[in-house]
């Protein structure tokens, strides 16, 4: 109609009521930003126990501990030898077997080679003194007859043997301490020590009793050269045990022309051991 105004029409629209908010009830209420922790209560803790100090006397005499070892261990163990370095020797080691003669080393030390030892036997008095008395003489010190049987005692007894008669050669001055009965005695006492007492093995019984490779690296003395026509054979030794060796042609014709001799020192590394089964 004219005159009146349109009126908008009125919204039916009602907005929805306010949604109460969702609770937590394992989440802690958030924090305000001025929000410091109360500091934890400080606790007082005891004083550790300290043991018991005792005042011992300086002039008072201390009594060593009892030894942990075996009285059969204490009782066979001896005084290592003192050590000389070849330094201080130098100027006594002689290279010629007058040389040798003249300062008074007998004629068999000087003819003695690693296969003759092993059945050398010394003149003592009236009789003579080889392996087998030596084994009696160590059983009469202490060792055990199990531990050293007649194998160990041959064996040894060569090696102890061409040593002294190696030393006596070469320092001529004292050979006297190195050419004697006394002196082999007190090296197999010592490889009995060391093998049966302390449980040390040299290179070459480890390799042969398959605890160790053969391939390591070790320092071998050749003890017996056999040139024969059709082939050569070579001994090597440890000092303690030794094996058979088979040359290539290098190490053959080495030995045949004499740059390589009995008691020359090899250096091996990567070497093969045949014919022993395992362990």
């Amino acid at each position: 109609l004219p005159g009146l105004k349109r009126q908008a029409p009125r919204s039916t629209f009602t907005p929805p009521a306010k949604r109460p908010s969702i609770v937590q009830p394992f989440r802690s209420p958030a924090k305000p930003a001025d929000y410091s922790p109360a500091p934890l209560p400080v606790r007082s803790r005891p004083p550790p126990k300290l043991p018991p100090v005792t005042v011992r006397n300086s002039a008072a005499k201390i009594q060593p501990e009892p030894s942990k070892k075996s009285h059969s261990a204490d009782s066979l163990r001896r005084d290592k030898p003192e050590r000389r370095s070849l330094r201080s020797v130098a100027d006594q080691i002689v290279t010629t077997v007058q040389e040798a003669t003249a300062l008074g080393v007998p004629q068999e030390a000087i003819a003695i080679t690693a296969k003759t030892a092993r059945e050398f036997r010394f003149a003592v008095g009236t009789g003579h003194w080889g392996w087998q008395e030596a084994r009696q003489t160590l059983i009469v010190r202490g060792c055990v007859p199990g531990a050293i049987p007649d194998a160990w005692v041959h064996n040894h007894f060569r090696w102890c043997v061409w040593n002294a008669a190696s030393y006596a050669r070469r320092l001529p001055a004292t050979w006297s301490s190195f050419w004697s009965v006394e002196a082999v005695v007190d090296r197999l006492w010592r490889r009995y020590e060391r093998e049966h007492l302390l449980g040390q093995r040299s290179a070459l019984k480890r390799i042969l009793e398959a605890d160790s490779a053969a391939q390591q690296p070790m320092i071998l003395v050749v003890s017996e050269v056999d040139c024969a026509r059709d082939a050569v054979r070579m001994e090597v030794t440890d000092g303690w045990y030794a094996v058979t060796t088979s040359v290539d042609t290098v190490l053959e014709r080495a030995l045949r022309k004499g740059k390589l001799r009995v008691g020359d020192k090899i250096a091996c590394i990567g070497a093969r051991i045949n014919g022993v089964g395992e362990g």
